[in-house]
């Protein structure tokens, strides 16, 4: 059932993000929760389309990203916020230094994409 959250529930939902820690189990989780759900958010993009975002479809100079493949296979591209492409860029300098355009922007460990279960249970947890 979807749920459309009020502005009190994104004010506290946001800054909680922020209080991501490290874990050795999912190394830049920190960094990647704060980002992933801004995201989703602001450039309305399907949590499939975010987890797939591979590091060349995120265009910074531009701040445009490149969705490829959403639903039914469709492609689009969308504006990225001013506000959120300064933490994008921010991010990139942590996370991205030396990747590859084909390698996971928001990578899981062993280079693969976050799981749906990893980012419902991030979620939740934000509540």
């Amino acid at each position: 059932m979807p749920h459309i959250y009020t502005n009190d529930e994104l004010k506290r939902f946001f800054p909680e993000t922020e209080k991501c820690h490290y874990s050795s189990e999912f190394p830049y989780r920190h960094l990647i929760m704060p980002i992933f759900f801004r995201m989703i958010y602001t450039c309305g993009l399907r949590v499939s389309e975010a987890r797939l975002l591979k590091v060349g479809d995120v265009d910074l100079d531009a701040g445009i990203l490149t969705i490829n493949h959403s639903k039914k296979d469709n492609s689009r591209l969308v504006p990225i916020a001013d506000s959120l492409l300064k933490k994008c860029i921010k991010y990139a300098e942590n996370v991205h230094i030396f990747s590859k355009a084909e390698e996971y922007y928001f990578p899981a460990p062993g280079g693969k994409p976050m799981t749906i279960g990893n980012v419902y249970k991030n979620f939740r947890k934000f509540l």
